[in-house]
């Protein structure tokens, strides 16, 4: 009875925050929320267990908010009939201890094998930022070098951030170099979105807040089916 009261009560909230977001021009169509076929979207929260990314200037911890928002994506994206699939659902890094090798180098490896296996239609890695000036914030989306596709879906996820959640922002998606092993390393369409910038007091108390991580997942969502309806 709880659960599927608290399914029901997310699946309110979900609306909500569409109405929302169409409220401040945001473009939320049911209709054409979901494709034709099921492709496979890998989600890949960056981080995780030992690795904990980066520590906002509010104490937050990058590998919980990535965590956060690609839930609440991967749950958009399945109501909408996607195959969303997960690097990780918890809090671990993805290593064998009984294996040779670094674990970071292990964990960077197998989520590009992940994608390799699925044969994913798209790869999306959510991460938060961080500089040593407060001053910076916004999102960025890095694409990677082996899919013109890549470029595309970035550039789409840069508009959707820019057209309903920070209309300041002039961050340009930039190609990965090999500093981003997933997207130089993987062989189909992926980027990796800098949800925001958790050096930045205004920003990271932002992405700490449930509400702001549903925009923020909504607005990678509509990019993605936006792009696969494209691809169809």
């Amino acid at each position: 009875m709880w659960a599927t009261l608290k399914f029901a009560l997310f699946t309110i909230l979900l609306i909500l925050c569409a109405l929302l977001l169409n409220g401040i021009g945001y473009h939320f169509d049911a209709r054409t929320a979901s494709v034709p076929v099921a492709p496979t979207v890998l989600i890949d929260p960056g981080h995780g267990g030992e690795d904990g990314g980066a520590v906002g200037i509010n104490g937050c911890v990058e590998k919980n908010i990535n965590l956060e928002i690609s839930l609440i994506l991967r749950d958009l994206l399945q109501m909408s009939g996607i195959d969303a699939v997960m690097t990780r659902s918890e809090d671990i890094m993805l290593y064998d201890s009984a294996a040779p090798g670094k674990k970071k180098a292990q964990d960077l490896k197998n989520r590009v094998m992940m994608a390799e296996e699925l044969n994913a239609a798209l790869t999306v890695s959510i991460h938060m930022n961080t500089y040593p000036s407060e001053k910076c914030s916004g999102a960025q989306v890095y694409y990677s070098p082996n899919t013109e596709e890549s470029k595309t879906l970035a550039e789409g996820i840069r508009s959707s951030f820019i057209n309903n959640l920070q209309p300041q922002n002039q961050r340009q998606t930039k190609e990965a170099t090999s500093a981003i092993y997933l997207l130089h390393n993987i062989k189909t369409p992926a980027v990796l979105v800098e949800c925001g910038f958790i050096s930045n007091r205004e920003e990271a108390q932002l992405l700490c807040d449930s509400s702001y991580q549903h925009k923020v997942a909504l607005a990678i969502y509509s990019s993605i089916i936006e792009h696969l309806n494209k691809e169809v």
